[in-house]
């Protein structure tokens, strides 16, 4: 399946069913087709569920001890660091369709 990625100048993020007739008949079963991301302690793991690989920079840490909402055990690097560049992560890709990725937001 398809979802689309949306953000506004709030800074939050909807992902969608792209499909819009498979949207409308999961409205009409009463199934979600989009979820609303507005704190950003759900970037890092929005991001890194589409794509992002929490690289920051040049880095050659592979930040295995994070979700990036702690700071990483091993280079330390604090999460802000991880929430701002999946949020800019997030920017880069507002209006991209994913294929496939972020179906686990969803209950179907």
């Amino acid at each position: 399946m398809n979802f689309l990625l949306t953000g506004n100048s709030m800074g939050h993020y909807t992902l969608s069913v792209a499909n819009k007739r498979i949207a409308a008949k999961l409205k009409r079963e009463g199934l979600e087709y989009d979820k609303y991301f507005q704190v950003d302690y759900d970037f890092p793991d929005l991001a890194r569920t589409l794509g992002w690989n929490m690289k920051i920079g040049r880095e050659r840490c592979q930040h295995s001890g994070t979700d990036g909402t702690i700071t990483c055990p091993d280079c330390h690097r604090p999460a802000a660091d991880f929430i701002g560049a999946a949020q800019a992560w997030l920017d880069r890709h507002d209006g991209c369709v994913f294929r496939n990725k972020g179906q686990d937001y969803f209950d179907y």
